[in-house]
């Protein structure tokens, strides 16, 4: 199995040229992993207070990429690992909160689960 860790940052104040704060510089947009093969972690690269993973279930009918897990929290190092079961191109949301302010993105960010 290959550990797959997939980082989140997000800025807290402006920081031109990236942007200005509440831009996110990750996770990247997608992030392709193998199906009963990989291990998946999100880690928030920096301090944090808590931050939050939410998967968005795919329609017809509704599945989700680890089945039984619909997000996955953490409020010091990576989430658990989990190994996805279900293939197909999985939507989530992050947010993220320092200092008492929330950041999030909303069902932006994918994961690819390749057979």
């Amino acid at each position: 199995m290959s550990a797959i860790v997939i980082p989140i940052h997000v800025h807290v104040v402006d920081t031109p040229p990236d942007g200005r704060a509440g831009t996110f510089t990750r996770p990247h947009a997608l992030v392709r992993v193998k199906v009963n093969t990989d291990t998946v972690q999100w880690m928030y690269a920096g301090n944090f207070d808590s931050f939050t993973v939410q998967f968005v279930p795919n329609p017809s009918p509704p599945t989700l990429p680890f089945p039984g897990v619909s997000k996955v929290s953490s409020t010091a190092g990576p989430t658990p690992a989990l190994t996805p079961t279900v293939p197909g191109n999985f939507h989530y949301t992050v947010e993220v909160i320092i200092g008492g302010v929330h950041w999030s993105i909303d069902g932006c960010p994918e994961i690819g689960v390749d057979l």
